[in-house]
């Protein structure tokens, strides 16, 4: 085996959040949620060393959101080789931040239907490279995929089954924020 590489039996995970100036609201079940906009801190250091079999990670999130980008670091230095899990040059140490406050991903459903499962999967994909913005392109002139109600069913899609209700929604919006990913609508007016 490479002498630089250490096998893990468990992780020790040990986070201080910094930051107690949150910007706070209530959510539709009672929930507190920090709000999630361009002017969150995600910036994080990490300290990263092994024992015998094991990992201690020391980190300091700015905030909550932070937490999601040092999860995703984590996950990029963690080796599998088949048979255990690997972690190269400890110890590590380490502090990062975004170049870009705004590291996003678009997707044109209007045009191009994708179901909420596919979606739930391009988000998870975003948060391993730690984008931050999911652009929900959901209408168009060709197709305007928003079904609002039960009673327009889909009047102006390609079809009702291509559409999104509000449960659906409202699922991605909840989804990404477990993420840190802020979803931006973008909901044409008819003649753009």
């Amino acid at each position: 085996p490479d002498p630089r590489l250490h096998p893990l039996d468990s992780v020790f995970l040990h986070v201080r959040l910094t930051s107690k100036d949150f910007e706070v609201f209530s959510g539709n079940k009672g929930r507190k949620f920090q709000l999630l906009n361009h002017r969150v801190d995600e910036s994080y250091a990490l300290n990263i060393h092994a024992g015998n079999n094991t990992m201690h990670v020391d980190a300091t999130a700015s905030s909550m959101f932070a937490i999601n980008r040092i999860l995703s670091t984590l996950e990029q230095i963690f080796v599998w080789d088949g048979t255990s899990l690997l972690v190269p040059g400890l110890p590590i140490a380490l502090s990062d931040y975004p170049r870009f406050k705004w590291r996003g991903f678009m997707l044109d459903t209007a045009r191009h239907f994708i179901s909420v499962k596919k979606i739930l999967h391009i988000i998870d994909a975003m948060q391993s490279m730690k984008l931050n913005v999911f652009h929900w392109h959901l209408s168009d002139a060709h197709s305007f995929s928003y079904s609002y109600d039960e009673k327009d069913g889909g009047f102006a899609a390609y079809s009702p089954s291509a559409t999104y209700d509000r449960a659906a929604i409202q699922k991605v919006v909840e989804y990404a924020f477990d993420r840190s990913i802020r979803v931006v609508p973008e909901i044409d007016m008819p003649g753009h």
